[in-house]
């Protein structure tokens, strides 16, 4: 048997112009619009008006578009009502983004400050958080060690050596600080501007890997700032004893939005570093394999020096 207000939407689906029903149908579906969120949890009580004005040019298309398979109308404005308050959720949620800080707690926070990316714009000038400032001042690399010693002695012999301990600096171009390339410099025994050149044109090749960086630590904080929303949402339904449907509809959500903020991060960690082996081998005029053999030569070399220090701390 058809429901009452089933009947009445496909009498006005067949005279649209009939204003009485029109406006019979229109207020009864503003009425479950402003009641039901609210009655199930989804919205407070003080957004209902909020969420019928953002819902109410739709009601007319909603009445003429409904397509009836033995789910009454009733039910069918029911489910139209949740899915718009989820909806509502979402615009209201990027909107107060704008303001994250102000509604995040110090951990978010903390996240949100050391994720940001780092200004690879000028590379005398890398972002530093303030514990990195204090290490810079007491810079502690050294020529004087067991290992930087005998490889020093070996540079100087050595041409093909210092050429793969550049490639292996230029690969670590977006970690580097003008006290590091400063080092580094003398170290190699070249001129600073030189290595610093280098190093900023590594960078600058790496252009389209830092742009995919970007866009990858951009989804990964959507996914967090969503699933730290998700987490409280389900707290609060519990804490006010909201049916288990509902409940287990944001625990889905939630459990999605932890998968993909950890397959994001995952995706970030694959790739630490913003310089590839072409773009070292194009900034030294060399092909990418000789770059390849030659630090897989350099890692053969320097593992057994580095495991014989450790044996003897």
């Amino acid at each position: 048997m058809i429901s009452y207000f089933t009947n009445k939407v496909l009498q006005f689906q067949k005279d649209p112009y009939s204003q009485e029903l029109k406006d019979e149908l229109i207020s009864y579906c503003q009425t479950i619009i402003y009641t039901y969120p609210s009655t199930i949890k989804i919205i407070e009580p003080e957004q209902a008006a909020e969420l019928l004005l953002y819902v109410s040019p739709r009601i007319e298309t909603l009445l003429l578009t409904f397509n009836y398979t033995g789910i009454p109308f009733e039910n069918y404005i029911k489910k139209i009502a949740y899915l718009q308050a989820h909806s509502y959720n979402k615009m209201k949620r990027k909107e107060a983004r704008r303001f994250v800080c102000d509604q995040m707690t110090h951990e978010d926070i903390e996240y949100f400050i050391y994720t940001q990316k780092i200004n690879t714009g000028s590379i005398m000038k890398p972002h530093l958080t303030y514990a990195d400032s204090i290490e810079q001042e007491d810079f502690m690399w050294s020529s004087e060690t067991p290992v930087s010693l005998e490889l020093k002695q070996k540079l100087e012999t050595s041409a093909p050596l210092k050429k793969r301990l550049l490639h292996l600096i230029l690969l670590c171009s977006d970690r580097l600080t003008s006290s590091h390339i400063s080092f580094l410099a003398s170290y190699l025994n070249m001129e600073e501007i030189e290595l610093a050149k280098m190093v900023t044109k590594a960078i600058e090749l790496s252009d389209r890997r830092i742009t995919l960086k970007e866009n990858n630590k951009r989804i990964s904080d959507n996914h967090f700032f969503e699933k730290e929303f998700l987490e409280r949402e389900k707290e609060f339904l519990v804490s006010i004893d909201a049916h288990p449907y509902y409940i287990e509809k944001i625990n889905q959500k939630l459990e999605k939005e932890k998968d993909y903020f950890y397959k994001a991060r995952v995706k970030m960690k694959v790739k630490p570093t913003l310089v590839t082996h072409s773009s070292a081998g194009k900034v030294t005029s060399v092909p990418k394999g000789t770059v390849d053999s030659g630090l897989q030569s350099l890692f053969t070399y320097l593992h057994p020096l580095v495991d014989e220090i450790r044996e003897m701390g």
